[in-house]
């Protein structure tokens, strides 16, 4: 004997079924005063400068709550994502920024590292002759740059 379907999913229960958007768990404490949904922006983005603003926005919380946000996300952590994705762009004016709010924050580490990696990129620049040739073409062609996009990343300028 043939067993009956069972009825079809009513639209409540899909609703009910399909997680609320985003990886982050709420929490109403901190969405008060840090825009957490940015985040996703940021790193989409690569947007260092948004980065470190969600970072200091998140650090003046936890230091105010003596907590965590509930989705485990830190400020620590979006501080070295700051500072991993300034360096990649090369980006002086926010690691400048940066340096100034580890400093403040008093993360000796975080501060070292930023150091570290700022020492690293300017070596790596002056180490290569080809990369200075390669920024000059467009200019001896009179084409304009195009960005080199690698899979998964925004373009590099």
């Amino acid at each position: 004997m043939k067993e009956a379907d069972p009825a079809p999913a009513t639209a409540p229960d899909l609703e009910a079924a399909v997680p609320p958007p985003g990886p982050l768990a709420p929490d109403p404490m901190f969405d008060k005063h840090v825009a957490i949904g940015e985040l996703l922006v940021a790193v989409q983005t690569q947007d260092a400068n948004l980065m470190a603003d969600l970072a200091v926005q998140l650090a003046a919380v936890e230091k105010r709550y003596a907590r965590t946000h509930r989705s485990g996300v830190k400020a620590e952590h979006l501080f070295a994502s700051a500072v991993n994705m300034a360096v990649a762009r090369r980006d002086e004016p926010t690691l400048n920024r940066l340096a100034v709010l580890l400093e403040a924050r008093q993360d000796k580490a975080a501060l070292e590292r930023l150091q570290t990696l700022r020492a690293t990129l300017k070596g790596s620049r002056a180490a290569d002759p080809l990369a200075k040739l390669v920024e000059k073409l467009p200019e001896e062609t009179g084409r304009p740059r195009r960005p080199t996009i690698l899979p998964g990343r925004a373009p590099i300028s």
